[in-house]
């Protein structure tokens, strides 16, 4: 059975923003990086929920930890690729979001 921790509805929040940055940039430049941001969110969101087993001898939460470390760095990135106005406010939630998640999983803040 799936925790819903404030860390799983944050993973649910950063896959709804990839989805939505990724859709509105569908025609823009860059479209396999926002593409990659929705993938590594939906991931993300598959290992909170328990859809499928992360690989290796790493638990979830580590998991969780090293991918919103690889949102965050790519969130940053399309940042300076971004020109829209309608899709850098969502990209600066999900840096938050997973800043958020950075410092929280890797118990940082408790």
């Amino acid at each position: 059975m799936p925790q819903f921790d404030l860390i799983s509805l944050a993973s649910i929040a950063l896959l709804a923003l990839s989805a939505f940055v990724a859709y509105r940039n569908a025609s823009y430049r860059g479209l396999m990086l926002y593409l990659l941001l929705f993938f590594m969110s939906l991931l993300q969101t598959a290992w909170r929920l328990q859809w499928f087993t992360p690989w290796g001898s790493l638990s979830v939460q580590m998991w969780t930890v090293v991918s919103a470390g690889m949102i965050l760095a790519l969130a940053l990135g399309l940042l300076h690729l971004e020109r829209a106005e309608h899709t850098s406010s969502a990209l600066w939630l999900i840096a938050l979001v997973a800043f958020l998640q950075f410092i929280v999983g890797a118990g940082i803040i408790r």
